[in-house]
């Protein structure tokens, strides 16, 4: 990784210092104008969300008993719940179901689809899944089913039923994820915070394009969460206020993903955790999933050092005939982490080889892997930093030497980061708000990283005998928890984040350094 280093030159107002970052952002026009997206849009008016809240009111009338049909990932849970809770408020007849990703995996299935039309059930929506699933769509619609699927995944053929998709949605509303589509349909009824603060964790948790609506949706759950509140949220953050995206995503979004990771695990069981208003029992689901979610890290972390490979290829590939298949991912994300190139680990199951990969920025995995022309993927999806399969076992070898023989085409690109310069007086309260304006951070949009010029050093040492620590003659604190020696940062150039320390009612301004030059 190399830097890019932009001097701040007399910036002193909010104002100035907002301009002075947009101005250097890769998109600056429409980086700045996207900085004005605080207010949601108005409620969607496209076709298919009007259809879509007929359909309900249609239901709500007719007494007509509804399935929802959810998925097990934090989007797939949450826009469940929204829908749940809006069925609740409107008395519509109602069932949930998410499915069990190791006996049952993605999407929806025939056999579910039977039960709930033998129990009764007349009509089926889904969220966050269903947009390819024709055969199953076919097979409800013959039992006489009413269907309607709202989902955000790449379409394909046209479907011969209700298709609520952000595609369809609008100006404003594309890119949205399942729980966003979800909450656009709720609107048209209620304004509940809960509806909002569920799409925010959705969005945030499905790595959306914090631009548009969603942008929107993540300001304004976080502030309703941090104004109004919801106990069954806050307690799962362990935290009443000062909630941002961070705490969203590395907190509430993981406990929500470890039902559906770890095999202990029923996501069905987070849809009637926040559709409970009992606060022991609220309590009591706080304590099991902290318990469930600290066993998906001990899980991981074991893994991650216990699987066997060799570190020193530029593609990292290893194989496990016992590692849980809702963790693989995980193990991937953390091998690649830790040595700075991708990692493929596949889990084999019942002769199945489960595979997801992580890669880092600069190297396109999801391309790679379809430059390989490999012909026996049962399934294949993804993007440039992340994908998933899953093929036969008895393919498995074949794939590793393919992989093997080209890890010549795995190059790295070198990724410029753009770091502002400014002097340690600089860092104020005038730099922090303008940096609060900023927010929410994602990939497209990330923290800006700094560095401070000839900062004159008035006291150091080691917090905990581990992470060092350097006061600086005005008071601001930079500390680093990547390195854990002092000479591994002093005469360096830092670079890092800024942020805010507030300890009772005593402010610090710190630098967090995550590299030095």
């Amino acid at each position: 990784m190399s830097y890019h280093f932009i001097d701040s030159f007399n910036v002193t107002t909010c104002n100035q210092w907002l301009d002075w970052i947009c101005l250097n952002h890769h998109n600056s026009d429409e980086f700045r104008a996207s900085l004005t997206q605080t207010q949601l849009l108005d409620i969607n008016q496209s076709e298919c969300v009007h259809k879509c809240v007929e359909k309900i009111k249609m239901w709500q009338t007719n007494k007509t008993k509804v399935i929802i049909f959810g998925d097990y990932d934090c989007d797939g849970i949450t826009a469940t719940s929204i829908l749940h809770l809006l069925f609740n408020q409107l008395g519509i007849d109602h069932g949930y179901y998410i499915p069990n990703r190791f006996l049952e995996g993605y999407g929806l299935h025939n056999q579910r689809i039977k039960q709930a039309h033998d129990k009764g059930y007349q009509a089926m929506i889904t969220v966050d899944n269903g947009v390819i699933a024709y055969e199953q769509i076919d097979y409800a619609l013959s039992l006489g089913m009413d269907v309607v699927i709202t989902d955000h995944h790449l379409r394909g053929n046209e479907l011969p039923c209700l298709l609520v998709h952000p595609d369809l949605m609008g100006e404003g509303f594309a890119g949205m994820c399942g729980g966003g589509v979800a909450y656009e349909i709720s609107r048209h009824f209620s304004n509940d915070v809960k509806y909002l603060i569920l799409a925010m964790t959705a969005t945030i948790g499905d790595l959306m394009v914090l631009e548009n609506q969603n942008r929107r949706i993540v300001l304004q759950g976080l502030e309703a969460l941090n104004t109004v509140g919801w106990p069954n949220v806050n307690l799962l953050l362990n935290k009443q206020k000062d909630i941002d995206e961070k705490d969203i995503a590395f907190t509430l979004v993981s406990k929500i993903n470890a039902l559906g990771r770890m095999e202990k695990g029923n996501p069905n069981q987070m849809v009637a955790y926040f559709a409970s208003g009992n606060m022991q029992s609220i309590q009591h689901f706080v304590a099991q999933l902290n318990e469930l979610n600290q066993q998906r890290k001990d899980y991981v972390a074991q893994a991650s050092h216990t699987l066997s490979y060799d570190a020193s290829k530029p593609l990292i590939t290893c194989i496990s005939d016992d590692l849980s298949l809702g963790v693989v991912g995980l193990v991937a994300g953390s091998i690649s982490g830790q040595y700075h190139r991708p990692c493929i680990v596949f889990s084999l199951k019942d002769g199945v080889a489960h595979g997801s990969g992580r890669s880092v920025a600069g190297f396109d995995l999801y391309r790679y892997i379809q430059f390989l022309n490999f012909t026996h993927f049962e399934t294949l999806g993804g993007h440039a930093l992340a994908f998933g399969c899953s093929l036969k076992q008895e393919y498995i070898n074949e794939l590793i030497s393919l992989i093997d023989m080209n890890q010549d085409k795995v190059v790295v690109h070198e990724v410029s980061m753009m770091v502002f310069r400014v002097k340690a007086e600089q860092i104020n309260e005038q730099l922090f708000e303008a940096l609060k304006l900023l927010k929410p951070y994602d990939n497209t949009h990330p923290i800006p990283l700094f560095t401070i010029d000839n900062p004159l050093i008035e006291h150091t040492q080691l917090l905990k005998q581990l992470y060092p620590k350097v006061t600086l003659s005005n008071g601001v604190v930079a500390l680093s928890f990547k390195y854990n020696t002092l000479s591994a940062i002093l005469d360096k150039q830092w670079i890092g984040q800024l942020q805010i320390n507030q300890y009772h009612s005593k402010i610090t301004y710190q630098m967090i350094i995550n590299d030095v030059a």
